[in-house]
């Protein structure tokens, strides 16, 4: 299951909260709903104020990115348009292998995001973070090379990002000419 979250948010300084029309929706509250589920999750907070989503989101078989790293980072995120066009990016492949893994949308997002701000001489005021080990700290972007994780957000920590390289939007051609029990 994919939910993927565009919009705008908010962070109160204990609570990140989704906009919504009505009652916003709370990463507390999201977090309740998500523990239903007993299969892989991927979610996608292309919002200001996201950072903390992804602690309370974080669990084994989620995959977790985030616009911020911060509850505090509360400008407009643009990381949501570049995610959404990397996700069907030919030039997102970044191993060659004929499909984008959502690893490989992140990274090209957040390459994106930065490309942006120090284009039109701005402060960035959002720096994406990946959590697909269920540790909740997340990892940014800088930490890869290429689709490999060369640091670790804290010494003894599993990287992020294998699982995020497994999991793909749009499969290839090949992936989609396989029989449904192989691909599951």
């Amino acid at each position: 299951m994919w939910l993927v979250l565009l919009g705008h948010g908010t962070f109160d300084g204990t609570e990140a909260k989704f906009n919504l029309r009505g009652p916003d929706l709370s990463a507390t509250d999201l977090a309740q709903w998500l523990d239903r589920f007993r299969r892989p999750v991927v979610v996608i907070n292309a919002s200001a104020c996201s950072a903390p989503f992804l602690v309370k989101l974080s669990r084994p078989g989620r995959v977790i990115i985030t616009a911020t790293r911060s509850g505090t980072e509360q400008n407009f995120a643009r990381f949501g348009q570049f995610i959404s066009t990397a996700i069907m990016d030919p030039q997102a492949d970044l191993d060659k292998d004929g499909q984008v893994s959502l690893l490989e949308a992140y990274l090209t997002a957040a390459a994106g995001v930065a490309e942006f701000y120090e284009s039109e001489g701005r402060i960035a005021t959002e720096h994406p973070l990946l959590d697909d080990n269920g540790d909740g700290l997340g990892t940014p972007p800088t930490f890869f090379r290429g689709v490999r994780a060369i640091k670790k957000p804290r010494e003894d920590a599993a990287p992020d990002g294998l699982r995020a390289h497994q999991m793909h939007l749009i499969p290839s051609p090949e992936e989609r000419r396989l029989p449904a029990a192989v691909r599951a």
